[in-house]
């Protein structure tokens, strides 16, 4: 098919179109592999930071070192302590969820190629 030409040519499909091997990652795919690499590394880090942050808290009620005579510092922590623990769960919940989805877009197109 000339694609210079102003008269269009009924051309049988199979002379203009290539059939990737379905085995192969397409841009999408890698695309979408990247996401889930980088939702695992949001995960991870999400970890560490949990880490950090239940050692923080932690020092914060039992540290004699910066403890006042109220206490005020141990009663913040054992008050946001049970929020911070639901909204790390709820964002490593969400991570994991995208992270899933991601994992069953790339299955099912892949599914869907190679049938």
């Amino acid at each position: 098919m000339d694609l210079s030409s102003d008269k269009r040519e009924n051309v049988d499909e199979s002379e203009h179109w290539v059939m990737l091997d379905p085995n192969l990652a397409t841009f999408d795919h890698r695309a979408l592999r990247q996401l889930k690499q980088k939702l695992e590394l949001a995960l991870d880090e999400l970890g560490h930071i949990d880490y950090q942050l239940s050692g923080t808290l932690t020092r914060l009620c039992c540290d004699l070192t910066i403890e006042t005579h109220d206490n005020l510092n141990g009663q913040v922590a054992q008050m946001v302590t049970p929020g911070i623990r639901r909204a790390m769960m709820l964002l490593a919940n969400e991570l994991n969820k995208a992270k899933a989805l991601t994992e069953e877009v790339i299955a099912d197109d892949f599914n869907s190629k190679k049938a």
